[in-house]
């Protein structure tokens, strides 16, 4: 599989740095994404907009350099994507917590489409198509109260 990388050069305040070379995990977001597709993808491409991914043909998965994603849920897109055989675009549901009481607030890449929120975040089985459709991802969000133990 082939991976085109969009580029987002846009600096994040009080960084002023792209959210590609901000440090996740202790490394660089991008080596982050490379490390996650590393036992996916064999070749890749940056490119600065969507409009600009060459027309081939094959398997490939297209994201926006600032998108953090980790092992299982990348693991669960692609899966999933790959076992419908159709072009899909990452989504999620209006009742993700993880989503709408967190992500929405530190990505402004997440937005909401139709019934779905969205991410820049896509897989074509052979070659880019315009209409991906929707894959929900459910993020396992649960919530875990915080207490305060008393000291005694």
């Amino acid at each position: 599989m082939r991976k085109i990388i969009v580029r987002d050069d846009h600096k994040l305040a009080p960084f002023n740095e792209a959210a590609r070379e901000l440090r996740v995990l202790n490394k660089p977001l991008w080596l982050h994404q490379r490390d996650v597709l590393g036992q996916y993808c064999t070749q890749e491409r940056e490119v600065d907009s969507f409009n600009e991914i060459p027309a081939e043909q094959g398997e490939l998965i297209v994201y926006r350099d600032n998108l953090f994603f980790d092992q299982d849920f990348m693991d669960a897109f692609i899966a999933e994507a790959r076992r419908s055989g159709q072009a899909r675009r990452v989504a999620f549901s209006p009742d993700d917590k993880a989503i709408t009481s967190h992500a929405l607030q530190l990505q402004r890449g997440i937005r909401r489409e139709g019934e779905y929120y969205v991410a820049d975040l896509w897989y074509f089985p052979n070659g880019v198509e315009e209409n991906a459709l929707p894959l929900v991802i459910d993020t396992g969000a649960r919530e875990h109260g915080y207490y305060r133990v008393p000291a005694t």
